[in-house]
């Protein structure tokens, strides 16, 4: 079992990340990057000088940490478990993300919604759902076989993405 098996998932490695976002947020950029990048030795992999050559990685390794660097930055930036938002916004940002991936089954979407430690399952699910995603009634397969009916984003969602978006 690793760390960032689901067991441990916000009993320990949520808020590891969580205390590293409040260190990031109290200390100047140019300090937090720069050490991120020491940390994982990549360092001379953003250099523009192909002189420079890590002493500590080899070949495929080097490709390797410098994915997990990007990550852990990119991890550092977007999870938001314990920001002060509440539970049904939390979980309302979790389904868009799944259903703007691909149409999915209401099982799916149980199965693939994090499952918090300390609190039962979403009792808002099927509210939540009812307001971001629009049902698609099963449908029959050339076989003579139904396929499951399937959730897919709202047109107001992906307005909302749009209107995000720079």
């Amino acid at each position: 079992m690793s760390y960032t098996h689901c067991h441990f998932g916000n009993s320990m490695v949520n808020a590891d990340i969580y205390l590293l976002q409040i260190c990031a947020t109290q200390l100047s950029p140019t300090l937090v990057l720069p050490t991120i990048f020491e940390r994982f030795h990549v360092m001379e992999l953003l250099s523009m000088n192909p002189l420079l050559k890590s002493n500590f990685l080899e070949g495929e390794q080097e490709s390797t940490m410098l994915e997990s660097c990007l990550m852990f930055i990119a991890s550092l930036m977007s999870i938001r478990t314990n920001i002060g938002a509440n539970e049904s916004d939390l979980d309302r940002l979790e389904m868009v993300s799944l259903l703007c991936m691909s149409d999915r089954t209401h099982s799916q979407l149980m199965e693939l919604l994090p499952k918090k430690c300390w609190a039962p399952q979403n009792k808002d699910f099927d509210a939540i759902l009812a307001q971001v995603a629009d049902y698609k009634a099963r449908n029959f397969e050339a076989s003579g076989s139904k396929q499951q009916g399937m959730y897919a984003p709202k047109a107001v969602v992906w307005e909302q993405i749009r209107s995000r978006i720079p």
